[in-house]
């Protein structure tokens, strides 16, 4: 992804645009077998190729080193904070959850810039629904979701 940027747009537009679990509509799901299985498999190759760059060991003995690999990462917008959310939403139930909790997990524990990118899109989050959005829309419920939300990544 580093050298094809086409690669890392083509991600970017397929998670933006991907349906999430909770959009899925009854027409969705009962649409030609032909059309589900080839839409899986973009999913799941999708998937494959976010998991992969996220893991810096091929073998025991073909690996980069881990701080090097976190600054590849990081300085090369690899992953970035929306990224990271896409991918939590668009994969992160059902039979991939443990994939992608340890995705995020090793791209955190390999580049730890992304925390501090954590906390500023939290932060800025609580800024923005605290001065332009309703204020009962500000409760301390939306304040408890972001920090769980920060809690679950830096886990």
């Amino acid at each position: 992804m580093i050298f094809d940027s086409s690669l890392q747009r083509c991600i970017d537009s397929y998670l933006s645009e991907a349906r999430r679990p909770h959009d899925l509509t009854d027409s969705t799901r009962d649409g030609p077998a032909d059309v589900k299985s080839r839409l899986m498999l973009v999913h799941r190759l999708v998937f494959l190729v976010c998991l992969r760059s996220s893991t810096h060991h091929e073998s025991a003995t073909n690996f980069i080193d881990g701080k090097v690999f976190g600054d590849i990462l990081y300085e090369n917008y690899i992953f970035d904070i929306p990224r990271l959310m896409d991918i939590c939403v668009v994969y992160g139930h059902g039979s991939d959850l443990a994939l992608v909790s340890k995705m995020i997990g090793n791209v955190f524990l390999q580049q730890p810039k992304y925390n501090d990118d954590v906390r500023a899109v939290v932060a800025s989050i609580e800024k923005v629904t605290s001065q332009f959005m309703f204020p009962w829309f500000c409760s301390v419920r939306l304040l408890i979701c972001c920090r769980r939300f920060l809690g679950l990544l830096l886990y």
